[in-house]
């Protein structure tokens, strides 16, 4: 019984550190990485002119800014969602996938390894936000749904816009309590 005590209060301790000490300094470095993807995306823009479409450009920073904005929300559960909205709602999967098509077929290649860097980014603060006490689960997911197609997801779900994360994420409202 002495030693189940010692195990759960270290386990408690060793989550109580992640969560309040390492997860947040992890969450602000990819957040100082976002900017820096977000400022070398703009200072493309105006490098390249019209030759980076501005529908590609708005794309990807709404992309970006959509992660800077709700990086802690990131996470195993809010991909899950995601990709069951993504099933159930052809409207949503149309956009998501419009989206997705555009910001991979840029011809410029500073702006797709900035595409590249953001999903990588969005894939960190997933496994960050998922927490390190569900690591051990990691590989079942993979062997269950595959790399390339957690890949898919996660670059699906890395470029949605903020009306189109908002459907997936969690709420804001602190008022609603579950009854």
């Amino acid at each position: 019984m002495i030693i189940l005590l010692v195990i759960m209060l270290s386990l408690a301790l060793i989550h109580f550190i992640y969560e309040s000490i390492i997860a947040p300094s992890w969450r602000l470095s990819i957040r100082y990485k976002l900017f820096t993807l977000r400022d070398e995306l703009r200072s493309l823009k105006i490098e390249c002119g019209d030759s980076l479409e501005d529908k590609h450009y708005a794309y990807l920073q709404d992309s970006l800014n959509t992660i800077i904005a709700h990086l802690p929300r990131y996470d195993m559960a809010t991909l899950g969602y995601a990709e069951h909205v993504y099933n159930n709602d052809p409207e949503f999967r149309r956009r998501v996938d419009e989206r997705s098509h555009v910001l991979d077929d840029c011809g410029i290649p500073r702006a797709r390894s900035i595409r590249s860097r953001n999903v990588r980014l969005a894939a960190k603060a997933i496994l960050i936000n998922s927490g390190m006490l569900c690591a051990p689960i990691y590989p079942f997911v993979l062997m269950d749904v595959g790399l390339s197609a957690l890949k898919k997801r996660i670059k699906n779900f890395a470029s949605l816009s903020e009306p189109d994360f908002a459907k997936v994420g969690p709420s804001d409202d602190l008022s609603m309590s579950v009854s």
